[in-house]
């Protein structure tokens, strides 16, 4: 197929859906989509499976998506095509769209991703564009899909090589402020970053964010393993307290431990320690630990995953020698539909994650050297 036959598709089904809907005294509907998202995906699975969580998607956010399948290399350039329109109606108003391009694009023209699906994107609309997997982030091939993204999203979950392909995509979304950059991973974090900071907003225990003097993380792996999500729940603690890294290193089993200074000058150890445990996607925080100490004061903070429930995190807590009575917070898996939809809210204006990423990436890298 050729990009212009795939456009006329496009019209021919849309003009089709737009009778469907017309009452007798009606005029056509405007086009209601609210958004562009470029999937693209190595392998087939890979962009099925996405290809689908964006369908699920569609009934809250209308849009248009561009599903390439990628498949690079010398041989000739062929493009074949799949074009998909469904219209979800409403109670009031008019009925919610979703148009699918899923283009299976191999040889040379697999090298010019943004000039293929340029002419597919819905004009004023922001585009988001997802790589699924491992993607190449060093390679030209990823890069150039910026000129047509105003976000970028990865999963650091399943990359191949965690430490490079982490510090590769801090280090292009340093060098491209004009774009939003998201992970999955970050927004699988949400509900442990929530444990900890709900913990400490009641006045009384505030003043101890000051005076963390330790932090520990567990994530699941049989040794070094996937340390993207331990690394960003790190860098998300470092950036929001003010801490300066002074050095990290890689000990027995994996472990890292990076010592810190913060801003009020006391030093701050910080630990990721892999665990094995089963039932858990590898690199998946299983355990926070936070120790400080304000006014002369101690609190120590254990959240650990619930043996018996591993949906629920169980959170214990001492504060100046006395119990705090035991919270049980639910921490259920969370569907790749719901964190894309997080994301798609959260990512353009999510001031955080770019500081997490960077400090979780300068702890990797000082565990390097």
């Amino acid at each position: 197929m050729s990009i212009d036959e795939v456009l006329s598709q496009l019209s021919r089904l849309r003009a089709q859906a737009a009778r469907a809907e017309l009452g007798d005294q009606e005029h056509i509907h405007p086009r209601n989509s609210v958004l562009d998202v470029i999937v693209v995906a190595s392998e087939a699975e890979e962009a099925e499976r996405a290809a689908a969580v964006v369908e699920e998607l569609a009934i809250h956010h209308p849009c248009r998506s561009v599903v390439v399948l990628d498949e690079p290399g010398r041989g000739p350039s062929r493009i074949d095509a799949t074009v998909t329109s469904l219209t979800h109606p409403l109670v009031l108003g008019a009925a919610c769209q979703y148009e699918q391009v899923f283009l299976r694009v191999r040889g040379s023209a697999a090298n010019h991703i943004s000039s293929l699906v340029d002419a597919l994107l819905l004009p004023d609309v922001i585009t988001y564009v997802w790589w699924t997997g491992a993607p190449p982030v060093d390679s030209d091939r990823f890069r150039s899909t910026l000129e047509s993204a105003d976000v970028v999203l990865v999963d650091s979950a399943h990359f191949s090589r965690p430490y490079e392909t982490l510090t590769a995509y801090a280090e292009l979304a340093r060098r491209e402020p004009a774009v939003a950059f998201g992970d999955f991973q970050w927004a699988r974090l949400a509900p442990w970053r929530e444990v900890v900071a709900q913990f400490f907003n009641p006045g009384e225990r505030t003043g101890f964010l000051a005076g963390v003097g330790a932090l520990g993380i567990d994530y699941v792996s049989s040794g070094r393993g996937n340390r993207a999500a331990a690394s960003l729940l790190t860098g998300w603690a470092a950036s929001a307290l003010g801490w300066t890294l002074k050095r990290s290193a890689t000990g027995r089993g994996g472990m890292v431990a990076a010592h810190y200074r913060s801003r009020a000058g006391h030093p701050v150890e910080v630990t990721m320690r892999p665990v094995e445990l089963d039932g858990f996607m590898p690199g998946e925080i299983t355990g926070v630990r936070v120790d400080a100490v304000h006014q002369g004061r101690t609190c120590f903070v254990n959240a650990l995953r619930d043996g018996a429930d591993s949906k629920h995190v169980l959170v214990d807590a001492e504060i100046a020698g006395r119990r705090v009575p035991r919270l049980v917070v639910p921490i259920p898996p969370r569907a790749d539909t719901l964190l894309l939809s997080r994301l798609l809210i959260e990512a353009r204006g999510d001031r955080v994650f770019p500081a997490a990423l960077q400090a979780g990436v300068e702890v990797l890298r000082s565990a390097q050297e």
